[in-house]
């Protein structure tokens, strides 16, 4: 492995980033100081042929705010986007001193952090807090008393060389009672509105956030690493049997029949609205209230909700129900385009209520085509113009007698027979795919699949000790 140093700034460098090859990590990587421009960094992505946001990993993260490099690779998170980490390095260079020493006292306090995207809106909003020379009660108390004797200075001067006996008497008197103020007393009510860290007593003066960055579409050319994108037309399939979509959305877009059921048994809970997250490990699918209690979900669909580049993900509406079938809408949607799970939820209860006109609609079919190419790509004897299916699926197709199923392989797609089926090792370790132009087999298989699935949620089965084959 080779390891590239940039050279030149990191001295004044809020951010020093370690960057890898995310699919090659033995390319080596480089250590960079942000913010940084797209010509100066070009040449070192090229050394470790990185051409995409997508292929490019942080890894490693040092700072002179402290906390912001923990704050920034969460464990268990993908890491974050390099364009969105020399944005927000270029936001904190913005910053005076004083307002870096809050930014960290913040990010020690674990407020307003978790994810990039938070933090530089932290810093778009570090007016609203407030942090003092103050590390207990009783310092607090004294910051206070001595900051109203600076405001009230000019006044007692007056009273104590007043020519009036009686203001002087009362300056006198003041002071008097002073004396006797008890700090830790005075600044205790006060300390309940914030708390203490190691940089100083820190209060938020009451303003909320304002998420005033977005995600990635926001950010400035200027601070871009690579060129933005054209906007993605987003998709909508609408007044379909839901069941039957997502079970082939679970064979045809990765290996997910294993999550077929839980995807049902969430569709079958009587909700109108779901959120639907897919990854190359699982397909969940959340009720949209739930995102609006983000301790409530798994750890799992945190990780997916966090990992925004590498999770699609759709919106569906229930419109009608009946027995073993569920038709309603789903809209494809883009995770980049929210700060956090709160945005998300507003922006599904807005879709729920008025649908716009940017989606375009497409046939179930031609959805379920395009979101099978990425599990197409990896196959070892990817097949152009066949839809690849999922084992377990591929096979009860077979023994269900619903459709012609192939074998990928190096010389091209085998057909495969019904005895096939039975056939152990050629289940654990084959690729198998259909043609597109035969997929109403797969819609087959679906619908039944789906149907069958959902009356057995109906009849309340799931709660019986024992199994059902789908």
């Amino acid at each position: 492995m080779i390891e590239y140093i940039i050279t030149g700034s990191e001295s004044t460098a809020p951010i020093q980033a370690f960057v890898e090859n995310k699919g090659h990590p033995n390319y080596g990587g480089f250590t960079i100081p942000l913010p940084t421009t797209r010509e100066k960094i070009q040449p070192f992505l090229d050394c470790i042929k990185i051409k995409s946001e997508a292929e490019a990993a942080v890894t490693d993260v040092l700072s002179e705010i402290n906390g912001l490099a923990k704050a920034v690779l969460p464990r268990g998170s993908g890491g974050p986007r390099l364009s969105e980490l020399n944005y927000l390095a270029a936001r904190i260079r913005q910053l005076d001193d004083n307002e870096r020493e809050t930014l960290s006292a913040v990010l020690a306090a674990g407020r307003h952090s978790g994810n990039v995207a938070k933090i530089i809106n932290l810093t778009e909003n570090i007016g609203i807090f407030h942090l003092q020379p103050a590390y207990s009660t009783e310092q607090y108390g004294d910051f206070l008393l001595q900051e109203a004797r600076d405001n009230t200075a000019e006044a007692f001067e007056r009273l104590e060389k007043s020519d009036d006996p009686v203001d002087r008497e009362l300056a006198a008197h003041i002071l008097e009672l002073e004396a006797h103020v008890d700090a830790k007393i005075y600044g205790r009510p006060v300390v309940a509105d914030g708390l203490f860290t190691k940089y100083g007593y820190l209060l938020n003066v009451g303003a909320a956030i304002h998420d005033v960055y977005r995600g990635p579409e926001d950010i400035p050319d200027e601070y871009r690493i690579w060129e933005k994108s054209p906007a993605k037309t987003l998709t909508k399939v609408e007044n379909i049997d839901l069941g039957a979509l997502l079970t082939q959305m679970c064979a045809a877009g990765g290996d997910h029949t294993r999550n077929q059921k839980d995807v049902l048994r969430s569709l079958a809970d009587g909700g109108r609205d779901y959120l639907v997250l897919m990854n190359d490990f699982l397909v969940s699918v959340v009720p949209t209230g739930l995102l609006y209690h983000k301790e409530v979900l798994g750890n799992s669909i945190r990780q997916c909700l966090q990992a925004k580049q590498e999770t699609r993900s759709f919106a569906i509406y229930v419109i009608r129900r009946q027995s073993g079938w569920i038709a309603g809408d789903l809209y494809e949607m883009d995770l980049r385009h929210f700060a956090d799970e709160k945005q998300l939820a507003a922006h599904l209860d807005i879709l729920r209520q008025s649908r716009p006109e940017t989606y375009a609609a497409a046939p179930a079919g031609e959805f379920i085509a395009r979101l099978n190419e990425p599990f197409m790509a990896q196959a070892s004897n990817p097949q152009p113009g066949m839809l690849r299916v999922a084992p377990e699926a591929a096979r009860v197709m077979l023994v269900r007698s619903e459709g012609v199923v192939y074998r990928l392989c190096g010389g091209g797609p085998a057909p495969l027979s019904a005895i096939d089926a039975v056939k152990g090792d050629l289940w654990r370790s084959g690729e198998f795919a259909v043609w597109r132009h035969d997929a109403a087999a797969l819609e087959k298989w679906a619908s039944r699949s789906a149907a069958e699935t959902l009356r057995y949620f109906e009849r309340g089965e799931h709660n019986k000790n024992h199994g059902m084959e789908v």
